[in-house]
């Protein structure tokens, strides 16, 4: 399987903690992320689909979207608790199935305790190079769970050639007008199995992966030249400037104005080409 559907298509990553008081709980509630728990001081018992699991002291758990669940902290003193998560995480049933077959719980090692405290150290940062950061800091979080319990060590089939030709395509001329038909004549596929085999190893539909690729695009330029919110837009395939600010409040979390003077204020300095 790919990287990439470890998470599902186009992932959201959050980093919190909390401490709780003694007889201190949560729930019950139906978890609908990807959560990694973890304890850093304390104990919390959690009950998922009425199945007991006990984490102590730098000990951490995953939890899968769907189940429902119930958490009571210690009796006798104070819990200090971290989560990292996929917010809204959309997995293929392969991988979903890999999840609920692992151990229930693992040691809150040294390295993914380093990962998160950073990731939270972030947190109230406001500089917009700040987010991916955050969000890089929660992957290696999860890869670092991933390597400890052996997921990392699997085999992975390679990108199929059709998926590659129309990546490439898509990568080289995002900006000029696209579609399912053309792509499945640039991988020589028809569209149907097209879909399917992006879904499979890339977790998104070739549509999905074009958009993507055109914010980004367009992100670059919002960032690094002066050119006009409407310019960028229809330089980077957008059908017009509104459609550029609805997918990039998307994808962005902000209007493309609002991104540009988020990163154009952090660096004054720097210079813009025209």
């Amino acid at each position: 399987m790919s990287i990439m559907n470890f998470f599902g298509s186009e992932p959201r990553f959050y980093m919190g903690d909390v401490v709780y008081n003694a007889f201190g709980r949560c729930g019950p509630r139906t978890q609908t992320n990807l959560q990694l728990v973890y304890v850093y001081t304390g104990e919390v018992t959690v009950w998922v689909d009425g199945v007991e699991r006990h984490l102590g002291e730098r000990e951490v758990t995953l939890l899968v979207p769907g189940h429902r669940e119930d958490f009571r902290f210690s009796t006798t003193g104070q819990t200090h608790h971290g989560w990292c998560e996929v917010i809204g995480a959309k997995l293929e049933p392969s991988v979903r199935d890999l999840y609920e077959n692992l151990r229930t719980v693992w040691p809150f090692n040294e390295r993914m305790m380093q990962l998160a405290e950073i990731g939270l150290s972030l947190r109230a940062d406001p500089m917009p190079s700040v987010p991916p950061l955050h969000d890089t800091l929660a992957q290696a979080v999860f890869f670092e769970f991933f390597r400890q319990a052996g997921l990392l060590t699997m085999q992975t089939p390679p990108i199929p050639e059709p998926v590659q030709r129309a990546r490439r395509h898509i990568d080289q001329h995002h900006a000029q007008p696209c579609h399912l038909d053309l792509l499945g004549k640039v991988a020589g596929v028809t569209p149907s199995p097209l879909i399917r085999l992006f879904r499979r190893h890339l977790a998104v539909t070739p549509i999905e992966y074009l958009w993507r690729t055109r914010v980004e695009s367009a992100r670059r330029l919002l960032v690094e030249s002066g050119l006009s919110i409407g310019e960028i837009a229809y330089r980077t395939g957008f059908q017009s400037p509104y459609h550029f600010s609805r997918l990039a409040r998307k994808h962005l979390g902000r209007s493309p104005r609002q991104y540009r003077q988020a990163a154009w204020s952090a660096a004054p300095g720097k210079k813009r080409s025209g």
